[in-house]
């Protein structure tokens, strides 16, 4: 499964994946009972062709034959190779965002994301099947919480320094869940109590709610100064638990900035579970040096002794393995941001992520 990242594990140390693939060459092999042959041909780039067009790129071809009579099977051969690159809409993940200031189009599809399953996450152990494990309580018990009169809500609070994936965390949750995001940024002009109310009516079903930095609106219980639009506080509170809000949901908040939150937004019911995201640890580091490099065990050990625990962003050691993906030695040679262009702010995409829960 071409979706599938997660690495094996031994005795609670990871185990690099084993994957074949044809060597350059040809190799007789079965589908469907078939006979095909697969010759994988690398060919030397003659600089014949413009630059920068399709031929001076390419450098690797595959021919693939069936013995067959049937012309059809070639076709379904390559219907499925491509399903399983591109899965069906069924199998992405559908981001919604507010759809306008029109008080009846509360949502919009604004993407489709490819699945990322949990697998695909380096935190720090134990953290994401933990936050999964709960998640997953929750949407299989309702009759639960309607038998003893418990709202059946369920909020959740991301925090730590920019740079380590909170938002990318929710994006494994829905992978693995399969389920919809639905992102609401607070600072949004049209967005007031009554349209966040809206919005929260007619949520997608099966969604994850996603508030992303929600300090940047409420400082305490007043607006930022960047504030620009009429939601109110109590209004805020009202639509994630009051009388009138919806439940069969999971909501989500974020921030880098946990102690600028209201002591009331954070309370259980609005807020069941903190799960603190923070920077990178060794074992951590060593972890993520394995995807680039899975059999390089002691250049994983040398670039983990780099790493100065809790100081280094996930965004900043993997853009330095991306750097150098090609070169293993290099590498495992970690030279801190800040010792190089100045001190690093954290910002940035990011896909492998770290993290550690808090009671």
């Amino acid at each position: 499964d071409p979706l599938d990242f997660e690495s094996e594990y031994h005795d609670g140390k990871p185990v690099p994946r084993i994957i074949l693939a044809p060597a350059p060459g040809v190799h007789w092999m079965v589908w469907r009972r078939r006979f095909m042959i697969v010759e994988r041909r690398r060919e030397e780039n003659t600089g014949g062709g413009k630059q920068g067009s399709h031929s001076d790129l390419e450098r690797e071809r595959l021919y693939i034959s069936i013995l067959t009579f049937n012309r059809k099977l070639m076709m379904e051969l390559l219907e499925e190779a491509r399903a399983r690159a591109y899965p069906p809409a069924d199998r992405m993940i559908h981001v919604y965002t507010p759809g306008s200031s029109n008080y009846h189009k509360a949502w919009r599809k604004s993407q489709d994301r490819m699945p990322r399953p949990g697998g695909s996450v380096v935190l720090k152990e134990g953290i994401y099947e933990d936050l999964l494990a709960d998640v997953k309580d929750f949407l299989g018990n309702k009759s639960w919480y309607v038998e003893r009169g418990i709202p059946y809500r369920r909020g959740y609070l991301l925090y730590g320094p920019p740079g380590n994936g909170k938002s990318s965390t929710v994006m494994a949750l829905a992978s693995d869940l399969r389920m919809n995001v639905c992102v609401v940024s607070l600072g949004n002009a049209f967005l007031g109590d009554d349209e966040l109310m809206n919005m929260m009516h007619n949520l997608p079903k099966k969604s994850i709610l996603l508030i992303e930095d929600i300090d940047c609106v409420f400082h305490k219980r007043t607006g930022t100064g960047d504030k620009d639009n009429k939601l109110t506080f109590s209004g805020l509170l009202n639509a994630i638990d009051g009388v009138a809000a919806p439940e069969g949901h999971v909501l989500v908040m974020t921030t880098n900035h946990p102690e600028e939150l209201d002591p009331a937004l954070v309370r259980p019911g609005r807020c069941d579970k903190r799960i603190h995201i923070g920077n990178s640890t060794r074992e951590q580091a060593t972890r993520l040096f394995y995807r680039f490099f899975p059999n390089e065990y002691a250049l994983a050990g040398n670039f983990a002794l780099d790493i100065e625990h809790d100081k280094h962003c996930m965004a900043e050691l993997q853009g330095h393995l991306i750097r150098h993906a090609d070169n293993a030695i290099d590498a495992s040679i970690f030279i801190p941001k800040h010792e190089q262009n100045g001190q690093h702010n954290g910002d940035g995409p990011i896909s492998l992520l770290s993290g550690e829960a808090a009671s």
